[in-house]
């Protein structure tokens, strides 16, 4: 990869798999195997890259895919979370997720993938949804709708902002189980916690260490 390889995330639908090279991502197409290639033939071509994605102005330090496989969200140490899509999308742009003060460690889809949760290393936790401007006019009851740009007004918003209270520990690591609707976050104090959401509430707390944890996973 030509580079420090930060994140990786394979594609629900397995064709893809996308990798944080520093501050660029890269998606290639997974090689295939007897099971998924066409021909039940082994393919034995080089690595194929599929599209390289550039915005980020700091180390990508998470990608998540949606169900569907056709977006994925990365966060990155530059305070931003972004969601791009895997092929050029009529009227779908990049969009940048702000308002962190440190740097992103995770972002997820929600199941119904109508929910963002991002969370960032000084254990601030956001819940975004794609809304319209509060403040935006409501269209006059004369106005035709198709006269009103609604893609101008309405956008990713954050809705909720929770915040993980471990006194001065940093979150280390995060994982999210979009089925059951949990967060497992590992922080620089050797304590995990597990928190549902969307109501952030606590299950359990357990110190397994005195040193950081590093990573956590859901099966």
């Amino acid at each position: 990869f030509k580079g420090a390889v930060s994140a990786l995330s394979f594609s629900p639908s397995g064709r893809h798999f996308a990798v944080g090279v520093g501050r660029h991502i890269e998606v290639w197409h997974t090689p295939s195997t007897p099971e998924s290639s066409n021909d039940g033939e082994l393919d034995f071509a080089p690595f194929v890259r599929h599209r390289v994605y550039t915005g980020h102005y700091g180390v990508v330090q998470g990608i998540e895919w949606s169900s569907d496989s056709r977006f994925f969200l990365s966060a990155a140490k530059d305070l931003t979370s972004r969601i791009w899509s895997l092929d050029p999308e009529d009227s779908f742009i990049p969009t940048v997720l702000a308002g962190h003060r440190a740097g992103v460690c995770g972002a997820w889809f929600s199941k119904s993938q109508e929910t963002i949760y991002t969370v960032s290393t000084d254990g601030a936790l956001f819940q975004w949804a794609y809304i319209r401007d509060p403040n935006a006019p409501e269209p006059a009851e004369d106005e035709d709708m198709e006269d009103v740009d609604e893609n101008s007004i309405t956008r990713w918003r954050i809705v909720k902002r929770h915040y993980f209270m471990q006194s001065n520990a940093k979150v280390n690591c995060v994982a999210y189980h979009p089925e059951s609707n949990i967060i497992v976050a590992g922080f620089s104090n050797g304590i995990f916690g597990l928190y549902e959401m969307p109501d952030f509430n606590m299950i359990h707390s357990l110190s397994i260490s005195q040193n950081d944890i590093d990573f956590v996973t859901i099966n």
